[in-house]
């Protein structure tokens, strides 16, 4: 029973530090006990910073968006060349098929460029 007993005192002293401490830090100054001249300096520091923070997160996506532009130009013109190559590698397989002598045992012949039947 003595264990049970202190740790239930020692429960209690902390939870009566805990209270008097969070009483003490509840006390804040009402807005009608600030001085007028400190409210405003309040105001207008507050202000300042939004308005700082407004113009770096401004400056902030301009910066992604160009570098996002550049990057996806890049990634474009990659794709577009990519595209031209395999397209012009067809085309040239497509020709060469139309014009490459006949394989052995193909009875079709060339004729004006073209294989004939």
């Amino acid at each position: 029973m003595e264990v049970r007993e202190s740790i239930t005192d020692s429960v209690d002293a902390e939870l009566d530090r805990l209270v008097s401490r969070r009483a003490s830090t509840d006390r804040r100054t009402s807005a009608d006990e600030l001085e007028p001249g400190y409210v405003e300096s309040v105001r207008r520091f507050n202000a300042r910073v939004r308005a700082e923070n407004r113009a770096a997160w401004c400056e902030y996506h301009r910066d992604a968006a160009a570098r996002h532009r550049a990057v996806l130009e890049s990634l474009i013109d990659r794709h577009e060349a990519m595209a031209e190559r395999l397209q012009t590698t067809d085309e040239r397989k497509e020709q060469h098929e139309r014009t490459a002598a006949p394989i052995r045992g193909d009875r079709r012949r060339i004729q004006g460029g073209k294989i004939a039947d």
